[in-house]
This record gives C-alpha cells, structure tokens and sequence, in this order.
C-alpha cells in the first residue's frame, strides 16, 4: 500500500488490497483529522467504506474495530473518546426532509468529527465536506481510495 501524505498535497490515491490496508490507511488519516471535520465516504456497496469508518473511529476513540458498529438501520452511531464522533449511514435515507424530520441534523456537531457514509442521498453534504474519501473497486481484491481534503 501507497504511505499517505495528506499535509503535501489536496488529494491523494491509494490502493488497498484488503480490509487490513484500508484500516491502516484510516489510521494514518484519523492522525490529521480534527474537531468540526466532516468527512463524506461515496462509493459502491462493498467497496471498503465501513471497514474505512471502523479504521477510523477506533483510531480517534481509542477503541477496539469490533466495537464499532454499522448504523444502517438506526441511522447514526455517537462515540466518545479524545473526539467525539458521530457516524451517519445514510443509505436507507430517501430525502434531506427525511433527515431533518428525523432530528438528524441537530448531530452536526461542529465540536465533534463527522463521517457520513452515503452523502449522496443529502447533496448538500457533499459541499460541506472538509474530507472527501471515495472507495472503487480496482479488481475483485483490489480497491482505490481517493482521498480529498477541501
């Protein structure tokens, strides 16, 4: 796997080749990440995204990858650590009304680290972005990870 740079340069590609080197890569930018970032993953099912957020949620919380759990169905996750994170999973979201009737919103924290998997659903999220993780398939084993910092 490619070192990370992320302080030389806006955008960075790099190529996993499995759930070991995508969380060694969510280590190395959890290093970077600070209070108020909002950080978008955009990809297709399966490419890596929730074993990226798990990376990085055990990196900023100090706690173990098995603790972290996915919140397709329950819409977000909140850990505590040396940041507080709020994870989002936004597949089962059909609408940007949807998510503020649900009282979502009031979890964009700007004293907390935000990960939004499936952004797309809210296309707003996407401008908010300070990090923008995109995970694609290379081969069957394989996948790139593009990482944006705005």
């Amino acid at each position: 796997m490619q070192e990370a740079r992320f302080k030389s340069s806006t955008s960075s590609l790099h190529s996993s080749m499995g759930p070991e080197d995508t969380v060694t890569l969510a280590f190395e930018l959890a290093k970077e990440l600070n209070l108020g970032d909002f950080i978008t993953l955009t990809g297709p099912l399966g490419a890596g995204k929730t074993t990226f957020v798990k990376g990085l949620i055990s990196a900023l919380c100090q706690i173990g990858l098995h603790e972290v759990a996915s919140p397709t169905f329950t819409y977000m996750n909140i850990y505590n650590g040396k940041h507080p994170v709020h994870h989002f999973d936004l597949y089962r979201i059909t609408s940007e009304e949807q998510f503020l009737q649900m009282g979502l919103s009031e979890y964009l924290d700007p004293n907390a680290i935000c990960l939004v998997e499936w952004p797309d659903r809210i296309p707003s999220f996407l401008k908010k972005a300070t990090v923008q993780i995109h995970l694609s398939y290379s081969s069957a084993n394989e996948r790139l990870i593009e990482i944006t910092k705005a």
